[in-house]
């Protein structure tokens, strides 16, 4: 009998250790759990304070643009109602202030991004996040590149291209506030959602 109770012993103290080792494991996994959670929703109160600044950015330039295109189209009206030249003058008088490209924020994303905190949202937020920085980024890069590309053409001085830059800068203008105007939208429908979200 003496020589059973060792091994009784040992076999209930074999399984204290191993349900404490599960127990010591789940509750681990429950506190990385709760971290993770919480670095998921403090990542993304970043990221509402950084796309309520970038809607605010774009609903101002809207503005702007707006303007813009409006003086670029009267311009525009005159090459086509009018078949009249226009001069180097009167196309910098119309845009002597220049397009205005938003530097918009990405630090909140491209940080949840890195730190996995991404991994712990809703999939159809972090689908429609991914959406709106992408769009962010392709409209930043892209209107850039074509601003560049037409002033590019303007220094040239060549007089016979005026008209067409005038059409091309009209053209412009109208694609920026269009893309503006769907950023706003993205924006919106983006920020309403995780009002929803959290109610």
């Amino acid at each position: 009998m003496l020589k059973n109770q060792p091994v009784k012993f040992l076999i209930l103290e074999m399984v204290f250790i191993i349900f404490g080792v599960i127990i010591g494991l789940l509750g681990n996994e429950l506190r990385q759990d709760r971290s993770d959670k919480a670095q998921a929703e403090e990542a993304m109160q970043y990221i509402e304070k950084e796309l309520e600044k970038n809607f605010s950015q774009i609903d101002t330039l809207i503005t702007y643009h707006r303007e813009l295109r409006t003086s670029l189209e009267k311009l525009t009206n005159r090459v086509f109602n009018e078949k009249e030249d226009i001069s180097y003058t009167d196309l910098f008088n119309s845009i002597s202030k220049g397009f205005m490209i938003p530097l918009m924020d990405l630090t909140g994303w491209d940080l949840a991004k890195a730190t996995g905190a991404v991994n712990h949202f809703n999939y159809e937020v972090a689908a429609k996040l991914s959406r709106l920085y992408f769009m962010q980024k392709h409209f930043t890069e892209h209107q850039l590149g074509k601003i560049a590309e037409n002033w590019y053409l303007a220094s040239n001085n060549n007089p016979e291209n005026i008209n067409g830059l005038v059409i091309s800068f009209f053209f412009i203008a109208n694609d920026i506030v269009m893309h503006e105007m769907d950023m706003k939208k993205e924006y919106m429908s983006f920020l309403e959602m995780i009002s929803e979200y959290k109610s």
